[in-house]
């Protein structure tokens, strides 16, 4: 590998993430507060949709938008806790039984007690996944530093010999699952192009996937 390709892969840092989904038998929190029972300082009507931000150790409560239309009385699935970088490893330690536990316990400090009652208990119905953790990826998404976007993503984009590198990491729109669907796209070009297809590229181009496609196609056109 060339110097700068190597230098680039020594020097990006994947960032820690994690998550955890509780399900319950109601979606509480769509509901206003006097009608189920939850905690009256969050908000006077229900919540679909949004997120709240907090200073307990779950950090981001992530409220779906997706159930509207179907009675919140039946169960919904809750992303309790989104944490990222250092907030993440305080959950690191812990087993999958403890996370769910331990967020359900800031959880109770926001809505109220109502947490519990709804709750439906279970590695079935809940999910906790922390990314280093994960032996497949080591890491969430790539983080890049004070001026490394620009000088390090187009090493990592460049093509070596036979070798094509994408990934999250090597788009403009690095940490963002658009990022690694741009990447793959853009490895194809460059594999058509460069075994004399460019019919096929622009064929492929003018195809529903792509011609709707929202993400920048010409994007570092000279990396």
């Amino acid at each position: 590998l060339s110097y700068k390709k190597r230098n680039a892969i020594r020097e990006i840092d994947y960032e820690f993430a994690g998550k955890i989904f509780l399900q319950f038998k109601s979606r509480f929190w769509e509901k206003p507060p006097f009608e189920s029972g939850a905690n009256p300082t969050t908000s006077n009507i229900g919540i679909i949709g949004g997120a709240t931000f907090t200073d307990l150790p779950i950090r981001t409560i992530v409220y779906p938008s997706y159930y509207q239309g179907t009675s919140a009385d039946k169960p919904g699935i809750l992303l309790v806790s989104y944490t990222w970088c250092n907030d993440a490893k305080k959950y690191a330690q812990f087993s999958e039984k403890e996370r769910f536990e331990l967020a359900l316990k800031d959880l109770a400090t926001i809505h109220g007690d109502i947490v519990y009652k709804e709750w439906v208990p279970g590695k079935k119905n809940n999910k906790a996944h922390y990314w280093p953790n994960d032996r497949t990826t080591g890491g969430a998404y790539s983080y890049f530093g004070v001026g490394q976007l620009e000088s390090l993503v187009g090493a990592m984009m460049r093509p070596e010999e036979c070798i094509h590198w994408c990934g999250e990491h090597t788009d403009i729109h690095n940490s963002w699952t658009v990022g690694a669907l741009n990447s793959a796209v853009r490895v194809v070009k460059e594999i058509l192009l460069e075994n004399l297809m460019s019919d096929k590229w622009l064929k492929l181009k003018n195809m529903r996937l792509l011609k709707y496609w929202n993400g920048n196609l010409e994007a570092f056109e000279d990396y």
